[in-house]
């Protein structure tokens, strides 16, 4: 092995919900400014160390079967890894931040072997591991796809497809608030609601064709918002505020608004009577990138 590769950085973004998968398999997402950094140095003997900056006390799963997937896909026997992340993705909070760690991760290790893999390999040996590691119910194949290629992707995630995939504008603004609680997303009851607006969802995929993302969000925010008791009040403060489209990402707690930036300061004054964090962030439409150190 050339010994230039044996460490190697990687940089993937967060992302925002346009569709939820869980319903209907079929999911879109946007790509938002938030990252992850995976740093991985390649050891001469079989020891692996795992280490996520911040929260060093957190479960590790994710990246050790990212890292166990890699080395038996290339059958890389006698080696060690050190894997450390940084990230100023909030964790569990709907921002795909298991999506980016995977990505990153994933990305960070090929480069430092030096071996030969597609964008779509590597996105799906991140999406295989987050499956095993228990930390997604659809696999995210959207969310692994935003997150690795940036700007709005349409996919089926039953047969992990890209339909589409294009940038997004960047004119707008991203709103995101994060409250203080989390919602129950997996009880029986609300596994059987989104079984239950499955056949809608496609009615929504074809608004994102037609370039109608915002109103496709926030068909989906009102739809799973439903599913998973999000806070409406929330939502219709958003929509008084002027934001395009207002839905909660993912499984929650966050609720994501694009807005105009003329905007956002009334935004931030409208949800400023909730309890919870309000941040602004960017369009991502860049793709998640890797450098030998």
């Amino acid at each position: 092995m050339n010994e230039l590769n044996r460490r190697a950085a990687a940089v993937a973004h967060g992302a925002i919900t346009v569709i939820n998968a869980i319903a209907a398999g079929l999911g879109s997402a946007i790509g938002v400014d938030l990252w992850t950094r995976a740093e991985v140095k390649l050891l001469p003997e079989e020891k692996y160390e795992y280490v996520i900056s911040g929260f060093e006390n957190t479960e590790t799963k994710l990246i050790e079967n990212c890292i166990r997937k890699i080395f038996e896909k290339y059958n890389i026997r006698n080696q060690g890894v050190k894997v450390v992340t940084y990230s100023n993705i909030p964790i569990g909070k709907g921002l795909k931040s298991s999506s980016a760690a995977a990505n990153a991760v994933v990305l960070a290790a090929v480069k430092a072997l030096g071996v030969g893999a597609s964008d779509i390999e590597i996105i799906k040996i991140g999406v295989e591991a987050a499956i095993e590691s228990k930390v997604t119910v659809t696999g995210a194949f959207d969310d692994a796809a935003a997150s690795y290629f940036g700007g709005l992707v349409l996919t089926d995630n039953v047969k992990r497809e890209i339909i589409f995939r294009k940038p997004f504008t960047d004119k707008v603004k991203v709103a995101l608030f994060i409250p203080e609680f989390k919602p129950l997303t997996r009880t029986p009851e609300t596994i059987n609601k989104t079984k239950l607006i499955g056949g809608l969802i496609p009615h929504l995929v074809e608004l994102v064709k037609k370039g109608l993302v915002e109103d496709a969000m926030s068909l989906n925010g009102f739809l799973y918002g439903a599913c998973y008791n999000t806070p409406m009040d929330i939502v219709f403060k958003a929509f008084e505020a002027g934001a395009k489209g207002v839905s909660v990402s993912g499984t929650g707690p966050t609720i994501a608004a694009l807005i105009d930036e003329d905007e956002v300061e009334s935004l931030k004054k409208a949800w400023s009577s909730f309890k919870g964090e309000v941040k602004i962030v960017n369009i991502n439409n860049s793709k998640a990138s890797a450098t030998v150190l």
